[in-house]
């Protein structure tokens, strides 16, 4: 309808009718004004929680996500809770803020707000207010703290006591899974009898937690007298260098170099304190290949079939560089930083690598019992994967957790994994003549194979400058493919929800 539209539609917003004001904030998803941004702005102090969260979509498809946060930070001492504890929430994902936190922890409106946010903080002050979290009655805020622990590398002997009465006697079992993945980045010798005995827990989540929690410890156990050990000047710039981690967000183009460059310096620094699995730091792999018989869901509470997130195609209004693509996989376990993540069935780990756009990535390769290959990808994960390439896994073996929401180290999301299913094995040339989707001069364009290795795919593609030929990785991995392929039906992904409910393992 164009701006012109704007003026009726904000009639619409003045009526007391909810109907009527929830359709023109649909509408003005599509058609925008600067006149409106006031209007719309208001609704962000209304009492009802739905229409606060239809004029942020609004504001931020209008304004832009500056202009969403900087009203938001005007609410902050809203005196009606629900308000500010809104505001907050968005305010700190964007810009998160030391002071701000601590006295927020002493609030008991704004920490539970703020729960979700803390495993991004690493300032030792914050120690004692988190866990503080932890001896009190509202145990929603509990997951928050255990995973902010993590960062504020409280590794002191309150926090390890701590984590073993909640790993031995906490009736929630996402909390004793919790504190075994604590201590898989913290625990020491004094805590591997606790955790042999979580092993055996009946909740198997925890049991994979705690087994992978035994393997890191044994891990930093074998490489302390490395050849080149951490010293304590690094281990301090670990712990202090930094009040939090930095918010960052894919927009559609890469972060300045000098970024990144100090973003891989920190995470391979913390893979050396805490030995987390790489070339020289492995242990053993196992003999054989077994076939995956058994299959489970990679988080709890996977979801359900009415999960739309597998074959949605990205709206214009979301992140740039995905618009019109068609999402090829689930994402669930959203906003649940650190819950353990597990194999869904036995196979050998193919890749482990970090991408910018989702963080940790896995992939592992199955055969099934008629000997019919099959590849899972879990990506968002946070940097302590627990397997490397060449590695055998067992069904429920956890491989790692989900990220930290809104960190480079994560793709910049919130905390979230993103799991898919693709036909056949993990090294799968395209055969000559197969028509494969690629971006091409800032496009997305169907290109046709002329020749393919296990390194590298020959294809030529039509473009307005006519037949062109292009040379590239041959690489199945990706998380959106476009609309024509994804509905041609030969691109080899499948739903992971029925792929795993087919199997009888939801």
């Amino acid at each position: 309808m164009g701006p012109g539209a704007v003026p009726r539609l904000l009639l619409h917003l003045a009526s007391p009718d909810r109907r009527r004001c929830t359709l023109a904030f649909y509408a003005l998803q599509f058609c925008w004004a600067p006149p409106a941004a006031e209007t719309v702005r208001r609704f962000l102090a209304a009492d009802d929680p739905d229409l606060r969260r239809m004029a942020a979509i609004v504001l931020v498809k209008g304004e832009g996500y500056g202009r969403f946060i900087d009203c938001c930070r005007s609410l902050l001492d809203d005196p009606r809770a629900e308000v500010a504890g809104f505001a907050l929430d968005h305010v700190e994902a964007e810009h998160p803020d030391l002071e701000r936190t601590r006295h927020g922890l002493c609030d008991p409106v704004r920490r539970r707000v703020l729960a979700r946010h803390l495993p991004r903080y690493h300032h030792p002050s914050l120690i004692q207010g988190v866990r503080a979290l932890l001896d009190g009655d509202d145990r929603s805020s509990w997951p928050g703290a255990l995973a902010a622990l993590i960062h504020l590398n409280a590794d002191d002997g309150e926090t390890r006591n701590r984590l073993i009465a909640l790993l031995g006697g906490a009736a929630d079992p996402r909390i004793r899974e919790l504190a075994a993945e604590a201590l898989t980045w913290h625990g020491g010798d004094s805590e591997l009898p606790a955790l042999s005995q979580a092993v055996r827990d009946p909740d198997a989540p925890t049991a994979a937690a705690a087994a992978a929690a035994v393997a890191a410890i044994l891990r930093r156990r074998a490489t302390a007298g490395a050849d080149h050990p951490v010293s304590a000047a690094e281990r301090e710039h670990y712990r202090s260098a930094e009040a939090f981690e930095p918010h960052w967000a894919y927009r559609g183009s890469d972060p300045p170099a000098d970024f990144v460059a100090g973003r891989e310096a920190r995470l391979a620094l913390q893979a050396r304190i805490f030995a987390v699995p790489g070339d020289n730091l492995a242990m053993p792999v196992p003999a054989g290949r077994p076939a995956a018989a058994l299959l489970v869901a990679p988080v709890r509470d996977f979801g359900g079939a009415d999960d739309k997130s597998y074959g949605r195609e990205v709206e214009d209004s979301a992140v740039k560089g995905f618009c019109g693509l068609i999402h090829v996989g689930r994402d669930v376990a959203w906003q649940r930083s650190h819950e353990g993540v597990v194999a869904i069935a036995a196979g050998m780990v193919r890749r482990v690598v970090r991408v910018a756009t989702w963080g940790g990535l896995v992939v592992i390769e199955h055969r099934d019992p008629q000997g019919r290959g099959f590849c899972s990808l879990y990506g968002h994960l946070s940097p302590f994967v627990c397997v490397r390439p060449g590695e055998l896994v067992s069904a429920g073996q956890k491989i790692g957790a989900v990220g930290r929401a809104f960190t480079w180290e994560n793709g910049g999301y919130d905390a979230h994994l993103h799991f898919a299913i693709h036909d056949g094995g993990y090294s799968q040339p395209p055969r000559v003549g197969a028509v494969i989707d690629l971006r091409y001069r800032g496009r997305r364009r169907r290109a046709t194979v002329v020749a393919a290795d296990a390194a590298v795919t020959h294809a030529v593609v039509w473009t307005e400058r006519g037949r062109e030929p292009v040379h590239l990785a041959t690489d199945w991995v990706c998380g959106y493919i476009s609309g024509d392929w994804f509905d041609a039906g030969d691109h080899g992904w499948q739903d992971p929800w029925e792929f795993l409910a087919r199997r009888g393992a939801l």
